[in-house]
């Protein structure tokens, strides 16, 4: 008797067995990393928004500021002119 096809067979068996096994957790690692990749892009999408919207946040602030500024610039030089036309002639003395 000849061993020898007996365990030619096992051994493409054996082989298949383990290509099948490689194959599986392959497909499962690439499952799990698309996920991984999806998720990751979900979150950069959204902190891509919130700075964006943080952008817009700030600008409105600082026109908000200018605003303010150019107010309170304009109520000094109502106020200056106020003093001036007033009896006395503005002085504090």
């Amino acid at each position: 008797m000849n061993a020898l096809p007996e365990l030619l067979a096992a051994g493409v068996g054996l082989l298949a067995l383990g290509m099948a096994q490689w194959l599986a957790l392959r497909a499962l690692h690439r499952r799990k990393l698309d996920a991984l990749r999806d998720r990751h892009l979900r979150q950069q999408l959204s902190l891509s928004n919130k700075l964006a919207q943080a952008h817009r946040q700030i600008g409105v602030l600082q026109q908000e500021m200018a605003a303010a500024r150019a107010a309170l610039r304009q109520r000094r030089d109502r106020m200056a002119a106020a003093a001036e036309a007033a009896p006395g002639g503005g002085t504090t003395h």
